[in-house]
């Protein structure tokens, strides 16, 4: 802001000019990796480039499913597979939608909670910045 609280000084206008683009070019990077993941994944025969770190995508949104339904079992909590609305675990049925819920107990048992590591600077990683 300005000294009297007006209009904030040039030099500070200009800062956060910076960091609203830094953020729209951040957006626009997190939209176009979406759109190639998405368009990879489809395709049967992909750049091997791009292969593993899709699955390695993939492998993460399935652990992270997993760790979401700790976190619910945690709280004493479900989520319905059918509607997503979370439920009092150890329910027979979902009160939203009605749907028979018991088998998703047999599948959240069965599931083994990975730690979460850090990800590895792989070759598709020094690919990319080689590109750059």
């Amino acid at each position: 802001m300005g000294i009297f609280g007006g209009k904030p000084e040039p030099i500070e206008q200009e800062k956060k000019n910076i960091e609203a683009m830094d953020a729209k070019i951040e957006e626009n990077f997190k939209t176009l990796g979406r759109l190639v993941y998405e368009n990879y994944r489809t395709v049967v025969q992909g750049d091997e480039t791009y292969n593993g770190l899709i699955i390695e995508i993939d492998g993460n949104y399935v652990q992270k499913k997993v760790h979401y339904d700790e976190w619910l079992k945690l709280q004493g909590l479900l989520q319905c597979a059918h509607c997503n609305e979370q439920i009092t675990y150890g329910s027979k049925f979902c009160n939203f939608c009605g749907s028979n819920v018991e088998s998703q107990y047999e599948t959240v048992a069965q599931t083994v909670v990975q730690p979460v590591e850090e990800a590895p600077v792989d070759a598709v990683q020094a690919e990319v910045q080689e590109q750059e």
